[in-house]
């Protein structure tokens, strides 16, 4: 179990780490890089307004349903969804270029080392290591490798939802990332979900993404604290002319989403997110709480198919 606090602005960690750096101790000119501050604020800024326009799209699609039980807003919600995804991926990117930005020139290995991550293993930037142990999973195994399948293998998102034949009530949007099974069916891709019958809910994808999100910027923070620790950096005590965050209610909105997820979800660890007198607390994994779904439910997919697919294998279909 991890636990992340959080004060009641829910403000991102990192900035005050990187606004407490001395400019002389900056190098991200010499990198042709923009001030450290600047692509980590522009970075938590973009986001933002990622997960609110997903959270909206998500809003409107419910609404749409519980009125007149269509999903005309369906292709919609799945490109609005995917930008968040691309977002928070570059999320992890500018977090390179951050430490980057505040290495000193080192000479062996600038210009020829193209990445910033592969840069920062090689010169060995304090805490580098632990940051990468980190965000590892979701990096490789989650929203990295959803990004890098639909970026580089042609692979599509595709809704589906469940909903209660019996309740009305019940509607449980996500998507899949559509990939080919050995067979050559189109269903779900074997290199992002755990096999061919499952999905992922809106309702627990959301709560993970901001769960990681918040993760990758405490181990931002941790890595620039080693740094200054290292190369005995000594802070700026002033950072008022910092753009000041405030997520309590991006996180509000996030956290009211029902803890109703997909069958194979049912036994998934989700996302726990809770306020105090201290602020907010965000806790994983996390299990109490998810909602059985009822006997009688309805699944609704969305592939799109041409002349050259033999056949589909939908998730959660009896096959």
């Amino acid at each position: 179990m991890t636990i992340i606090r959080l004060d009641q602005r829910c403000s991102p960690l990192a900035m005050k780490a990187i606004a407490t750096l001395p400019e002389s101790n900056l190098h991200h000119c010499e990198y042709e890089l923009r001030h450290p501050l600047g692509i980590y604020t522009n970075a938590i800024r973009e986001i933002c307004l990622a997960f609110n326009a997903s959270l909206t799209a998500l809003s409107t699609l419910e609404e749409e349903y519980n009125i007149d039980r269509k999903n005309s807003t369906f292709k919609s919600i799945l490109k609005i969804h995917k930008d968040l995804l691309y977002r928070l991926r570059e999320f992890i990117d500018d977090c390179y270029l951050v430490l980057q930005g505040i290495s000193p020139v080192n000479g062996k290995y600038y210009p020829k080392t193209i990445f910033s991550n592969q840069y920062l293993s090689k010169i060995k930037f304090p805490g580098f290591k632990s940051f990468e142990r980190k965000i590892a999973f979701y990096k490789n195994n989650y929203v990295g490798a959803i990004v890098n399948s639909i970026k580089h293998k042609h692979r599509k998102l595709r809704g589906i939802y469940f909903y209660g034949k019996d309740n009305a009530q019940i509607f449980i949007p996500g998507y899949y990332v559509e990939g080919v099974s050995k067979k050559g069916r189109l269903a779900p891709c074997r290199s992002v979900h755990q096999d061919e019958n499952s999905a992922f809910s809106f309702n627990r994808d959301i709560k993970l993404h901001i769960w990681y999100f918040f993760l990758i910027d405490e181990a931002l923070s941790d890595a620039i604290n080693a740094a200054k620790t290292t190369w005995n950096i000594r802070e700026n005590a002033q950072t008022e002319n910092i753009e000041q965050f405030d997520l309590s209610n991006l996180l509000e909105k996030i956290s009211a989403l029902p803890h109703q997820f997909y069958d194979d979800e049912q036994l998934k660890p989700t996302v726990r997110i809770e306020q105090n007198d201290r602020g907010y607390e965000l806790e994983y994994p996390y299990k109490k709480g998810i909602r059985a779904l009822p006997e009688n439910m309805g699944i609704i997919s969305m592939p799109i198919v041409d002349m050259t697919v033999p056949s589909i294998a939908l998730p959660y279909f009896k096959r």
